[in-house]
């Protein structure tokens, strides 16, 4: 049943997938050969499931939440207003690898810098949630409201981490069942930036 113990799930695979492509932004970094097409594929997962279905259910819960009055309507619109940012930045990533599949000469800094830039920001985004939005929705909707948000929200399986995922995601299914990585955000001091990095 849809609630906030598949939320949580949820953020748990989207960081799994931010700790791949931290690990493939650093090798960029260091001048070496990343696997571009790994990258994309993260991003291509992000924006096509989680921006689509995970993202919405929580708006849905959210606004069920403000029309209740027990959260500001101002708060519903600030996460709305993220999910829509972390979608159109993650789409901007998406645009700038596939380029750089394309074109050999596609500067390997900027794909490295626009990677972890929508790693950190989507890690904040989750983080926000997790402190502020989730514990608050498992206080107030009861079970007959998460059905009520299934229903509306229709999800299809999972393309990744469902029981039959997409032959298209299956080196990147391989990359996480080898690697399994808890990531953190941590802080360049050096520029006040944000990357995400594996431990």
């Amino acid at each position: 049943m849809l609630d906030v113990t598949q939320l949580r799930q949820g953020h748990h695979q989207m960081r799994r997938l931010l700790g791949i492509l931290a690990r493939e932004a650093a090798t960029l970094r260091q001048g070496a050969d990343a696997d571009l097409a790994l990258m994309a594929d993260v991003l291509r997962y992000l924006t096509e499931y989680p921006d689509r279905y995970h993202h919405p259910v929580e708006d849905l819960a959210l606004w069920r939440l403000a029309e209740r009055g027990s959260l500001p309507r101002s708060a519903a619109e600030e996460l709305d207003f993220e999910h829509r940012a972390v979608r159109h930045h993650g789409g901007q990533v998406l645009q700038l690898l596939e380029r750089g599949l394309a074109d050999a000469l596609a500067p390997r800094a900027w794909i490295a810098m626009a990677a972890e830039q929508y790693a950190a920001a989507l890690n904040a985004h989750m983080t926000h949630e997790e402190r502020d939005l989730l514990p608050l929705l498992e206080e107030a909707l009861s079970p007959a409201d998460w059905e009520e948000i299934a229903r509306a929200s229709a999800r299809p399986a999972d393309p990744l981490f469902g029981e039959r995922a997409e032959s298209r995601f299956g080196r990147l299914r391989a990359s996480i069942a080898e690697r399994r990585p808890a990531v953190r955000a941590r802080w360049r001091s050096a520029d006040g930036s944000a990357s995400l990095s594996e431990e």
